[in-house]
């Protein structure tokens, strides 16, 4: 899974905080099918993706609603470090 579905997570969650939204809850204007086209995925992946995230406790998901409860296990997932989100840095 690394650098798939937890990329975009990260990277909407980096920009939503830059705009003074946000950065842990937010509103998927994509459906599932539309994410897992984007991303050159199936929406069977798209879907046990998000499971396996909810099901670790990292996100909650109700309908589009998405909120990262642990968005700096999802930064690692994605290839970066811990303090690369919610205002970290990292060196």
């Amino acid at each position: 899974m690394r650098g798939g579905a937890q990329a975009p997570c990260v990277d909407l969650s980096r920009r939503l905080e830059q705009r003074k939204l946000s950065a842990t809850q937010f509103r998927l204007s994509m459906s599932r099918r539309d994410i897992a086209h984007h991303l050159g995925l199936t929406l069977e992946t798209v879907s046990r993706v998000l499971g396996a995230f909810k099901g670790e406790g990292w996100i909650d998901v109700q309908l589009r609603h998405v909120r990262l409860l642990q968005p700096e296990a999802l930064a690692v997932l994605a290839g970066g470090c811990a303090g690369d989100t919610i205002g970290g840095r990292c060196p």
